[in-house]
C-alpha cells in the first residue's frame, strides 16, 4: 500500500488535508504497541490499519488494507475522503456453493462466509471427509486442503505452522465450531513444516508449502441415524511470499481480510466405510521442490562457495604464500624418508580444517543459537563487529598488523623446524598444520571473521559449515601440491601485488564496518531504519571505497606498507580496477533515491523516512517515495499538531514486514 497507493498524486493531495502519522506495531516499542492496543478494531487484528482521528484522539472512521493495493486503490483514496469504501460484506447466512453441493440446507448460522477473493488469490481451499459414506461405529478424518499458488513473478506462497517460532508472523489457526452427531477424537494435525531464516528480519518461521493438509478425527456413534452429518469452523491467519503477506484473521465479517468458515459433511449410512482415517502428511512434490530450491537454501549454497573462494584466495596473503615452499619442502622431506606423501598431506592439511572449523563450532555455541540471532537485531553486538571489522580493515591498510601472540607462534614454530629438520612421524605433520593456521592468522583471521560474521544466522552449524568451507579452500591446493611438488613452480611469485591484495581487502571491510554501525544504529534507537548512519551514509561509504580501490588498483596512490613503485598494471589488476570503479558509480545514483536490484537491496538498510537527496532525471516529475511524505513517528507530537492546525489525523497502523 504504501509503495504503491501513497505516493499517488490524488492520495497526496488528500494527505495534505490531515496530519499523517505512522505507528510500526511490530519493532518491540511499547508507545507504539499502547497506541495500536487502544485504536485496533479487535483482540486478532492485523496490519496493515488505517484510522482517522479527531483532534481529541477520537476515532472518525477506519479501514483495513485494501488489497491488493494496485486494484483497490479507489477505495482508500474513498476512505479518505470519508465516503463508503465500497467493501460488499458477505452475509453468514448465506448459502454457498461449497455448502449446498455437499448435501447442506443452508450455511450455519453466525458462520463466517467461505474465503474472500483476496484471500483465494493466494490458494485455493476445499473442507471435506475422507469418504463420501460412513458406517455408525466408524471413524473417519476431517481434511481440510489448502492448496498455494504462485505470485504474478512465479515465486511460490506459503503458509505458517502454528508452532512458528517467528514474532513477526501470524500462524494458521483452525476453530472447529460445531460437529453435529459427530465425536471430535484427539486435535488438528497439521503437517510438517520448513524451516526458514529470514536475514534481513533476524527471524524464524516454520513454512508450510505445496499443498497443504490439516486433519482431524472423528468418531460416529454407534446408534447414529442415517443422515448427513457435518462438521464446520473458522480458519485464520495469512498467507506470504518473499514481498509481503496477505492476513485472514480479522473477527469482522465485514472486512476483506476477516477469517473465513468453512462446512464438510458426510453421509452416516450402513452401506458406508467402517473406517476412513488418514494422517496429516507432507506437502506434495510442489513443496518438496520448494524446500530444495528455497532462497534459504540458495543462500547457504552460496554462502559456502563464497567462504570455499576465499579460502584460495588466502594463499596468495602476504602472511601464507611465502610459508608454501616451506611447507611442500617438509612434504618431500618426509617422501625422501620414506613416509607417505598422501597420509602426511592429509595429517597437515586435516589439522588446518580442523583449526578454523573447531573456531567456528566454538564461536557458534558460545553464542548460542539465539545468541548468534542477535546479530542482526542486538546493538552491542553489532557494534562490537563493527569495530572488529574496523579493527581489520586499518590492518590491511597498513596502520598496524595483527599477530597471534608470539609465545604460541614461537613454540608451533619450533616444532615446524623440527619436524622439518628431523622428517620422521606423522606426529610431526600435525605440529606443522597447527603452525601454518597460526603464523597465518595474521591475514586469514580477519577474512575468516567475515564469513563467521555472516554465517551466523541462527543455528550453530551454518558458522561452522562456513569455517569448514573456507578452510578446506585453503587446504586443498596444499594438499594437491603435496602429491605434485612440481606445481610449486607455477605458483606466482611474491611481490608487491600481496601488498595490494591487502588494501583491496582492507576497503571491504570499511564496507561492512559501516554496515554494521548502521545496524546498530537502528537497534539502539528502536526504529526501522536508521538515520545517522543511514542507507544514504552507507551507499556513499560502499561508493567511495569502490572508488578508493579502483583509484590504488591504477596506481594513483600508495599505502604505507608498499614498497614497490606501480610502473604498470597487469591485466587481471585492471580488470578489478575497473569492476570496482563501476560498482562505485552504480551505487551513486542510490544517494538520489534509485533503487537496487533484490540482491543488493536484501543487503541494504532501509531508507530513513526522512533524509536523502531528491532528483528529477531528465525534466520529468519528480519521484516520489512514500518515506518522503511528512510521517508523524511519535503519535503524541502528531495529535498536537493537529490540534494546532485544527486537521484530523491519519494513522497508518503498519509493521516491519
Amino acid at each position: 500500500m504504501e509503495r504503491e497507493v501513497f505516493t499517488l498524486r490524488e492520495v497526496e493531495e488528500l494527505f495534505k488535508s490531515f496530519v499523517i502519522a505512522s505507528v510500526v506495531t511490530d519493532i518491540e516499542d511499547a508507545k507504539a504497541d499502547a497506541v495500536w492496543e487502544k485504536y485496533k478494531p479487535g483482540a486478532d487484528a492485523g496490519v496493515p490499519h488505517y484510522v482517522v482521528l479527531d483532534t481529541e484522539g477520537n476515532v472518525l472512521r477506519r479501514c483495513g488494507a485494501t488489497l491488493p493495493a494496485t486494484e483497490k486503490a479507489d477505495q482508500f483514496v474513498a476512505f479518505l475522503k470519508g465516503e463508503p469504501v465500497g467493501v460488499q460484506p458477505v452475509e453468514a447466512s448465506e448459502p454457498t456453493k461449497a455448502a449446498l453441493t455437499q448435501g447442506t440446507d443452508a450455511w450455519p448460522e453466525g458462520l463466517y462466509g467461505p474465503p474472500t477473493e483476496p484471500v483465494k488469490k493466494g490458494f485455493d481451499f476445499e473442507a471435506k471427509f475422507s469418504a463420501d459414506k460412513i458406517k455408525p461405529g466408524g471413524e473417519v478424518t476431517l481434511e481440510l486442503h489448502f492448496k498455494l499458488k504462485s505470485n504474478d513473478k512465479g515465486e511460490p506462497y506459503h503458509l505458517h505452522h502454528p508452532q512458528t517460532p517467528s514474532k513477526y508472523s501470524v500462524p494458521l489457526v483452525l476453530e472447529l465450531k460445531g460437529h453435529e452427531g459427530l465425536v471430535a477424537a484427539g486435535e488438528w494435525e497439521y503437517p510438517a513444516w520448513t524451516e526458514h531464516y529470514d536475514e534481513i528480519l533476524d527471524d524464524n518461521n516454520y513454512y508450510m508449502l505445496g499443498e497443504v493438509v490439516v486433519v482431524h478425527r472423528f468418531k460416529v456413534p454407534e446408534d447414529a441415524k442415517p443422515g448427513v452429518l457435518r462438521a464446520f469452523g473458522l480458519a485464520s491467519g495469512q498467507y506470504c511470499d518473499d514481498m509481503g503477506c496477505t492476513q485472514f484473521n480479522r473477527d469482522n465479517p465485514d472486512m476483506l481480510d476477516r477469517k473465513f468458515g468453512w462446512v464438510a459433511s458426510i453421509e452416516v449410512s450402513p452401506e458406508g466405510v467402517a473406517s476412513a482415517t488418514t494422517a496429516a502428511t507432507a506437502s506434495v512434490s510442489q513443496g518438496e521442490e520448494l524446500i530444495a530450491g528455497s532462497p534459504a537454501e540458495r543462500g547457504f549454497i552460496w554462502l559456502l562457495l563464497a567462504a570455499f573462494g576465499a579460502g584460495i584466495i588466502t594463499l596468495l596473503t602476504p602472511c601464507v604464500l611465502p610459508v608454501l615452499p616451506l611447507t611442500i619442502g617438509f612434504f618431500v622431506s618426509q617422501h625422501d624418508k620414506g613416509k607417505s606423501s598422501l597420509l602426511t598431506a592429509f595429517i597437515y592439511c586435516t589439522c588446518i580444517v580442523a583449526t578454523f572449523t573447531a573456531f567456528g563450532l566454538i564461536t557458534s555455541v558460545a553464542l548460542g543459537a539465539t545468541g548468534a540471532q542477535n546479530i542482526a537485531t542486538n546493538g552491542y553486538v553489532n557494534t562490537v563487529l563493527g569495530i572488529m571489522f574496523l579493527v581489520f580493515a586499518l590492518s590491511f591498510l597498513g596502520l598496524f598488523e595483527l599477530r597471534v601472540p608470539t609465545f604460541m607462534t614461537q613454540w608451533f614454530t619450533k616444532k615446524q623446524m623440527s619436524a622439518q629438520k628431523e622428517g620422521h612421524g606423522y606426529a610431526k605433520a600435525f605440529f606443522s598444520g597447527a603452525a601454518f593456521s597460526l603464523i597465518s592468522f595474521s591475514c586469514t583471521g580477519p577474512i575468516a571473521g567475515t564469513f563467521l560474521a555472516q554465517a551466523a544466522t541462527g543455528s550453530v552449524w551454518v558458522p561452522t559449515a562456513a569455517m569448514l568451507a573456507f578452510s578446506t579452500g585453503m587446504a586443498l591446493p596444499i594438499f594437491i601440491m603435496g602429491q605434485f611438488p612440481s606445481l610449486m613452480k607455477k605458483m606466482p611469485k611474491s611481490g608487491g601485488w600481496m601488498n595490494a591484495m591487502k588494501v583491496v581487502f582492507g576497503f571491504v571491510e570499511v564496507g561492512l564496518a559501516i554496515m554494521y554501525f548502521s545496524a546498530a544504529e537502528q537497534a539502539f534507537r528502536g526504529i526501522v531504519a536508521a538515520e545517522w548512519i543511514s542507507r544514504y551514509v552507507v551507499i556513499a561509504v560502499w561508493a567511495s571505497a569502490a572508488v578508493a580501490t579502483s583509484l590504488y588498483l591504477f596506481g594513483f596512490f600508495r599505502m604505507p606498507h608498499d614498497h614497490e613503485e606501480t610502473r604498470q598494471i597487469g591485466v587481471i589488476r585492471g580488470i578489478l580496477a575497473v569492476m570496482f570503479l563501476s560498482f562505485g558509480l552504480y551505487m551513486i545514483p542510490g544517494l538520489f533515491g534509485a533503487k537496487y536490484g533484490n540482491v543488493l537491496e536484501g543487503i541494504l538498510p532501509p531508507p530513513p523516512r526522512e533524509g536523502g537527496i531528491l532528483l528529477s532525471v531528465g525534466g520529468g516529475e519528480k519521484s516520489y517515495d512514500h518515506h518522503d511524505l511528512p510521517w508523524h513517528k511519535d503519535f503524541d507530537e502528531g495529535l498536537a499538531e493537529a490540534k494546532a492546525k485544527n486537521k484530523p489525523v491519519f494513522i497508518d497502523f503498519t509493521g516491519f514486514n
